[in-house]
C-alpha cells in the first residue's frame, strides 16, 4: 500500500492505493479544515504505475475540490474486502454524474436489487473511496440528505460545491 498526503481548499486529505487501484480516501471527519501537520513520514515503494495513480488522483480530487467538474470513473479501484454485491452497488454509484443525486431505493434499483435500500445504505457506509466513488450523491427519497461517512456538513459541503439539486418534492 502507498500513500500520498496532499493538500485541499478543505485542508489535508490522504489517498491510498495498491497495485490493483485507489484503495482509500481520507479527510476531516467534522471540521473541514485539518491540522496543518504532515504526517512524519510517509511510506515509499517502488512502484511507479502505484505513484501515478496517486498522483493523478490526488490532482483530480484537488481539481473537484477546486469546483472543477471531475468524472472519476476512468480511475481504477481496489476492490478488496467488498462484498460482490457492495462492488457492484459502488460500481453503479460511480455512473452518478456531478450535480445530481439519487436515492438509495434508485442506486439499489440499477444494481439489481430493487428494495434493498438500507443495504445500500450500509455499503455506502463502507465507502473506503468518498468523493471518488460519490456516496455524498445519495439521499432519501424524501429529498432528506441522509447519512455520510464523514458527517452532514461533508455532504452539504460537497453537494454545493457541485450546485447539486436536491428536489425535496
Amino acid at each position: 500500500m502507498k500513500t500520498k498526503v496532499f493538500w485541499t481548499p478543505f485542508g489535508l486529505f490522504r489517498l491510498s492505493a495498491t497495485s490493483e487501484g485507489l484503495y482509500s480516501l481520507d479527510f476531516p471527519k467534522k471540521n473541514p479544515s485539518l491540522s496543518r501537520r504532515l504526517p512524519a513520514s510517509q511510506r515509499r515503494e517502488s512502484d511507479r504505475r502505484v505513484e501515478r495513480l496517486l498522483d493523478r488522483g490526488a490532482a483530480e480530487i484537488q481539481s473537484y475540490l477546486h469546483g472543477k467538474r471531475v468524472d472519476f470513473r476512468h480511475l481504477k479501484i481496489d476492490w478488496a474486502g467488498y462484498s460482490p454485491f457492495g462492488e457492484r452497488v459502488l460500481s453503479r454509484l460511480r455512473r452518478v454524474p456531478w450535480g445530481r443525486t439519487a436515492s438509495y431505493g434508485d442506486l439499489a434499483q440499477t444494481a439489481g436489487a430493487p428494495g434493498a435500500s438500507r443495504a445500500v445504505g450500509q455499503v455506502l457506509r463502507s465507502n473506503r473511496l468518498p468523493v471518488v466513488l460519490p456516496c455524498h450523491r445519495i439521499i432519501r427519497k424524501s429529498g432528506a440528505l441522509g447519512g455520510f461517512s464523514r458527517g452532514g456538513l461533508w455532504k452539504k459541503r460537497l453537494l454545493k460545491l457541485e450546485s447539486a439539486c436536491v428536489d425535496k418534492s
